[in-house]
């Protein structure tokens, strides 16, 4: 083969690379503000105490929700108002990462923002081209009800991380109280790295684990937050509990009764930053299939915390606050007979009337290898988040597609 014949083949492979490249169908990803991949900073901010008050903690990003049309799903979206009286020199921000060919970020409806002034703003992309934000002239250009694109660029290379930054920026001319505020935000990647995520139905046969079942094990343990005389403690923190309720139910659409059901609830706390203070919930298993279901909406007291969920090592962001926030009725059970709590035994399947007292959906995987013993841990992302006010998480019950050789553990 001569030289020649060499790079004429050399040509003919980078042009069709090029080809293929071309004919690369790419979608669009929306991550939306409540997502654990998001950062908003600081999680708490101080305001300055007035003579003889100590100075008052607060959580300055707060989440807001608001209704769309008819038929479609509600919104949500991250705004933190600024005082001139909070102290300490944080970073006021919101930081995310992805990969892709191209980003998209938007705000909130100017009208969901409580007339309050707009803060100056600028973004950064990998922390070294920092741009300001002309936010009068994008929100003058829009609706009221529209979310306005604070940002975009593209022509990116999509193998590796894109950081982007949301800044406030400190103005001596910005007015007492002022926002800034997250919507979602969107980034296009090749279609063939979008794993199918649609839910149908559950595989048969499965088994269903109640939440206080042995085999899905609890951690950590109770711990003492202060010790008080004689080794004795004056306040425990007790990461999970097990909660009951009474739900009205019906059997086969005629008989209306009420039972008892549980459900596993977890709570998180700052004071450790051991990894091993984690608040998680693991469960073993072999099978090709696998659904993770939270409590019912109606039960749901406390806020949710950033959470995430791991198999076999492979961890990926759980968005609990928007699978509560619109939910699908296609992920609501249809058949509790096995979310009633341990002292209950019931012979028929019962079903609560109300969806809002149906456990949810939170997550799922399909196509496992059924031979295989998989892990299955659902956790906190955090070990020692900051909070003012605490946050939970819950777990309802696991259903499970078993190897045909394995019996219900």
């Amino acid at each position: 083969m001569t030289f020649t014949s060499i790079v004429s083949f050399g040509l003919f492979l980078a042009l069709w690379a090029v080809r293929i490249d071309a004919r690369r169908t790419t979608v669009n990803v929306t991550v939306l503000d409540t997502d654990p991949s998001i950062s908003y900073l600081p999680a708490i901010s101080k305001t300055s105490g007035s003579f003889r008050r100590s100075p008052i903690e607060r959580e300055p990003w707060k989440i807001g929700s608001y209704p769309n049309k008819p038929g479609t799903r509600n919104s949500s979206f991250h705004y933190y108002i600024h005082r001139s009286s909070d102290t300490g020199s944080e970073a006021r921000e919101i930081r995310f990462h992805f990969k892709g060919s191209a980003v998209w970020v938007y705000g909130a409806p100017l009208d969901q923002l409580g007339g309050y002034p707009l803060a100056p703003q600028e973004i950064c992309y990998e922390n070294l081209i920092c741009s300001k934000i002309d936010i009068s002239a994008i929100y003058k250009n829009v609706e009221k009800q529209s979310t306005p694109l604070l940002w975009s660029m593209d022509n990116l290379d999509t193998s590796i991380y894109h950081h982007v930054v949301l800044r406030m920026v400190d103005d001596s001319k910005a007015e007492d109280r002022v926002v800034m505020s997250l919507s979602r935000i969107e980034y296009t990647v090749p279609q063939e790295s979008i794993k199918p995520h649609a839910f149908t139905s559950i595989q048969s046969p499965s088994l269903a684990i109640r939440a206080d079942h042995p085999s899905i094990r609890y951690r950590p343990s109770k711990k003492c937050l202060n010790r008080g005389w004689f080794f004795g403690c004056r306040k425990r923190h007790i990461p999970w509990k097990l909660v009951k309720s009474m739900t009205l139910v019906g059997q086969g659409g005629k008989h209306l009764r009420t039972q008892e059901f549980a459900f596993m609830q977890g709570l998180t706390t700052t004071g450790s930053r051991s990894r091993k203070r984690i608040v998680r919930a693991s469960f073993a298993f072999k099978g090709s299939a696998v659904y993770l279901y939270g409590a019912p909406r109606s039960r749901i007291t406390f806020p949710h915390v950033d959470q995430e969920i791991c198999l076999d090592g492979s961890c990926e962001s759980l968005d609990a606050y928007q699978t509560y926030l619109n939910l699908d009725m296609t992920r609501l059970e249809s058949n509790s007979s096995w979310r009633v709590s341990a002292s209950q035994n019931p012979s028929v399947a019962l079903t609560p009337l109300d969806p809002e007292d149906r456990s949810v959906l939170l997550w799922f995987a399909e196509g496992l290898k059924p031979t295989k013993k998989h892990a299955l841990v659902y956790k906190a992302v955090k070990p020692n988040p900051e909070l003012v006010v605490e946050k939970g998480m819950n777990l309802d019950h696991i259903i499970y597609t078993p190897h045909v050789a394995d019996n219900v553990p």
